[in-house]
């Protein structure tokens, strides 16, 4: 804790980087609760066979593309954050 007290300076002049990095980590872990979501509701639809191939490639696509942004856009604008590209 003392160690933190020291730091204090640092912190208070580059709090913008670290609140921005924070609220893209929050945002990134939120992003990572929707795949196993729409895993669930997928298997549901099946199983109870109410789910059409196209409402089943439809959602397939909505998880791709998902991935898709998690991967290259918000792990990039992390990174950028974090290492102060940005």
């Amino acid at each position: 804790m003392r160690l933190f007290s020291q730091l204090r300076w640092y912190f208070l002049t580059e709090w913008r980087r670290y609140f921005g990095a924070v609220m893209l980590l929050i945002f990134i872990a939120g992003l990572q609760l929707i795949p196993p979501r729409l895993v669930g509701f997928i298997i549901d639809g099946i199983s109870k066979q109410t789910m059409s191939i196209k409402q089943l490639l439809g959602w397939i696509s909505v998880m791709v593309l998902i991935c898709i942004y998690y991967l290259w856009i918000a792990l990039y604008l992390a990174v950028m954050v974090i290492w102060r590209f940005l």
